[in-house]
């Protein structure tokens, strides 16, 4: 959900709501997202086709400060042509200390790695979601007090670090970095 312009974040890095309103940051959500979808053009990108794509789970860590966050993803890579076919993120979860209400957890529900010969990105898309069968899940996903979504954008730094933002129901503000730690479910 993105905010308007001259609307505040609501939530910490935590996902939990920030009560007090003169703590909350300003957004200039037009300015900001400008600045995070700046990715420049590179030559000689011709579409070749449908590639081979190959289905993997991966371990990645979110650090912000003293937040730890473990992420793991279904990604469907793409052999090839990753410039015109991005690799897709299908699933996943993130885990820690994040505001995660009673009978929820934190599902990963899409994203992408994405660039070219200049620049790479990982977007991450998650969502606070109901447990199976859990009776209080809608009761505590309706009194508010933990985010219900969280978007998380970064670019390559080196090979196996991300630095970028994320945020909860907003525009990524908070500054993080993301870690590839190993192929498979993190432990």
């Amino acid at each position: 959900m993105l905010q308007l312009p001259g609307r505040t974040q609501m939530f910490d890095a935590r996902g939990r709501r920030i009560e007090d309103p003169a703590a909350r940051p300003q957004v200039d959500t037009v300015s900001a997202l400008r600045a995070l979808l700046d990715v420049p053009d590179a030559p000689g990108t011709a579409d070749l086709g449908t590639p081979a794509t190959e289905t993997v789970m991966g371990c990645f860590e979110l650090r912000s400060g003293t937040l730890v966050l473990g992420i793991d993803l279904l990604i469907e890579l793409t052999l090839g042509d990753p410039i015109n076919h991005p690799d897709t993120i299908r699933g996943g979860s993130l885990t820690g200390d994040i505001c995660t209400a009673p009978g929820t957890a934190w599902q990963v529900t899409g994203g992408s790695i994405f660039g070219n010969a200049v620049a790479e990105f990982l977007v991450i898309v998650g969502e606070l979601l109901p447990l199976e069968n859990s009776p209080v899940a809608a009761e505590a996903l309706n009194a508010g007090n933990c985010a219900s979504s969280v978007l998380i954008f970064t670019r390559l730094k080196h090979l196996g670090a991300y630095t970028g933002r994320f945020g909860f129901n907003s525009l990524p503000l908070i500054p993080c970095a993301v870690l590839f730690k190993h192929w498979g479910a993190c432990p």
